[in-house]
């Protein structure tokens, strides 16, 4: 009918004259809206359905009008902006396609394109050797970043394989940990979020890896440029840096030669890491030697980062608590037995006191009146 679905109802009582006038007005102005024609159109099917045989005057008034010889054209509906339909124009399927303006302005961003021509970085020297440069990363991502780029790196031209790029390191250090009664070692890395690479710093070699997935940025300068933040420019590690640097290099690749490039701790039993436990094993018994709760005694729940997690019974409550190995020392087999028994007699609470050495004899007995 060409209005819309709002206006495809009609009034419940024809027979009033006031009515009609009324619905015809609404068909015309959705017939200034459509254009002249439309307008004829819509009359004349309101028309033929109510049985009219005049038509409102202004109804007719309004078409002459638009139909007159040097009339304005009548105004059309503003389309929606671009901001409305989320930079897209909706096309004559129904379909959503990027307008022409939108499309321009996202296509002139700031990083579109070569990092390398957009922060315009100087090149290393071809004749220099190797600098060591820092990648970022998400903390704890360091081993999967160093897969990665390790794989740039493998598709890199052969020239710049060889010739551009020594190698790339992540310093780690094997930790073990108690998961419930086995032993585990973990492979952490000792600069959280960072990847050491020893590269020449050129578009051939910055580009690959910094379209790695998991690069985040370079250590570098803080880059500012027209009001806006962008990714830093790379700087190379100065001589103390990389002095203190090369102790972990060296013990890093001691494992990468024992254990091999791979290597992460899934397979260890970490044997030669339990001498730091001196002997704990999780749920043996243990008596405590330092701090305020020494004299108690204990059960062996965690081993990590080089401490027992002991859990303590004292006055009907359960807690646990990390202590170093020599804070305590694992209970004989006497000891354990005599725990589960129980003691001979009643202990009070001065017994106990003295027992572990807060109160003398001299107290106790005064404290009984056996003393002055």
């Amino acid at each position: 009918w060409g209005c819309p679905p709002r206006q495809r109802t009609f009034p419940a009582r024809l027979d009033r004259p006031s009515s009609v006038p009324r619905r015809v007005m609404a068909f015309s102005f959705e017939a200034r809206r459509g254009g002249a024609r439309r307008h004829a159109a819509a009359l004349a099917v309101l028309a033929a359905l109510l049985g009219l045989t005049e038509i409102p005057v202004a109804s007719l008034a309004f078409q002459a009008r638009l139909s007159s010889p040097g009339s304005s054209p009548p105004p059309r509906s503003r389309p929606r902006s671009s901001s409305h339909t989320g930079g897209r124009i909706a096309s004559a399927s129904g379909c959503f396609a990027p307008s022409s303006s939108s499309s321009g302005r996202s296509a002139t961003t700031a990083l579109r394109g070569k990092l390398w021509d957009k922060l315009e970085i100087d090149e290393d020297p071809p004749e220099d050797e190797h600098r060591w440069y820092l990648m970022n990363c998400i903390a704890g991502m360091e081993l999967q970043l160093l897969q990665q780029v390790r794989r740039a790196h493998s598709e890199m031209p052969p020239d710049v394989r060889d010739n551009d790029v020594t190698k790339f390191v992540v310093p780690t250090e094997r930790k073990l940990r108690s998961h419930g009664p086995r032993n585990v070692v973990d492979v952490k890395a000792l600069y959280p979020g960072y990847v050491f690479a020893k590269i020449r710093l050129c578009p051939e070699t910055y580009e690959p890896l910094q379209r790695c997935p998991l690069t985040r940025s370079w250590m570098g300068t803080v880059n500012v440029r027209r009001m806006r933040k962008l990714p830093p420019v790379p700087v190379a590690l100065n001589d103390e840096e990389v002095a203190k640097f090369k102790g972990l290099e060296e013990s890093t690749e001691a494992i990468y030669e024992k254990y091999g490039k791979d290597y992460d701790g899934s397979e260890d039993d970490g044997a030669d890491l339990l001498g730091q436990y001196a002997g704990y094993e999780v749920e043996g018994m243990v008596k405590v030697l330092a701090g305020k709760n020494a004299g108690e005694d204990g059960v062996v729940r965690r081993l990590k980062d080089g401490k027992v997690c002991v859990r303590l019974y004292t006055y009907g409550t359960t807690y646990d608590q990390w202590y170093k190995p020599e804070e305590i020392r694992p209970m004989t087999d006497a000891e354990v037995l005599k725990g589960f028994t129980g003691p001979d007699a009643p202990v009070t609470q001065r017994d106990y006191e003295t027992s572990i050495g807060r109160r003398s004899d001299r107290d106790r007995d005064r404290g009984r009146g056996r003393g002055r």
